[in-house]
């Protein structure tokens, strides 16, 4: 299924770096590479609602670039972000384990 997550970064967002403002708006990616871009695609399909209940002050974007998963977290409180990407990666890792134990793969 997945690896583990190649990447996390919290940097300022391309928007805060253009007006100078760093540190108002913080911004997660988070890369996660799948065997396949249908794994990629099921993982994405799975993780999206959660985006819903906080949109008002947290920004999520889930995108699959062929095998990858790309995750894209904004916000300007550092909590908020924090506790949303903890609980992301509580999601995925039930995604994962589900994943794996209904669609093993041959090694």
């Amino acid at each position: 299924m997945a690896q583990p997550a190649s990447a996390v970064d919290a940097v300022a967002s391309p928007e805060a770096e253009a007006t100078g403002r760093w540190g108002s708006l913080l911004e997660c990616s988070l890369v996660v590479p799948f065997l396949t871009p249908l794994d990629a695609d099921i993982a994405c399909w799975f993780l999206g609602p959660e985006a819903e209940r906080q949109r008002q002050v947290l920004y999520k974007r889930l995108t699959v670039l062929g095998s990858n998963l790309v995750i894209v977290l904004r916000s300007e409180d550092p909590c908020l972000l924090r506790m949303c990407l903890d609980f992301l990666l509580d999601q995925l890792s039930v995604v994962l384990q589900a994943m794996q134990h209904c669609c093993p793969r041959a090694r």
